[in-house]
């Protein structure tokens, strides 16, 4: 992936990576959070076929301030409401911008910008669930503390095919 994309993930060393598959129990998706990485690449593997509605990801223009640590960034809310407060400061702050759903479709971008999956539904969550796929790359932290700049757009978003 460094050979295509040098300019986004060159001295970002491949650091985590998972892969959620989302049955009834969790249609929903991922809250709000921030990942402690420089570059996130979030890419869906269902066919589009299978998805009803939703399924996209949500990136807030806000970064967390340099000294929150993980815990603040990325937790569980304790409610539904909390959630939203969060939600509407995040959005007094900045803008959110939504990438749609798409198989294939990869969306990168510097991974402490808050992040949150759009609510979705699709036809049949046990033999085509939205399966997602994320690799973190780098340390973005360091990166901040040390006050370099991102190397990636905070936001781009297209097709993951004819990256072999």
């Amino acid at each position: 992936l460094e050979r295509h994309m040098p300019d986004i993930l060159a001295g970002h060393p491949l650091g985590l990576w998972w892969l959620f598959k989302y049955t009834e129990a969790g249609r929903s998706g991922i809250g709000i959070h921030a990942d402690a990485a420089a570059v996130n690449m979030n890419i869906w593997l269902t066919p589009d076929e299978a998805r009803k509605s939703g399924g996209g990801l949500d990136i807030y223009t806000e970064l967390p301030p340099v000294e929150a640590g993980m815990m603040e960034i990325n937790r569980e809310f304790a409610t539904e409401e909390d959630e939203a407060k969060f939600r509407d400061e995040l959005l007094k702050a900045g803008d959110v911008r939504r990438v749609e759903y798409r198989r294939n479709r990869a969306a990168i971008f510097v991974s402490d910008l808050y992040h949150a999956s759009e609510p979705f539904e699709f036809a049949d969550c046990i033999e085509a669930p939205r399966v997602n796929l994320t690799f973190l790359f780098g340390d973005r932290a360091a990166d901040r503390v040390a006050g370099a700049k991102p190397q990636a757009s905070p936001l781009a978003a297209g097709d993951a095919e004819g990256l072999g």
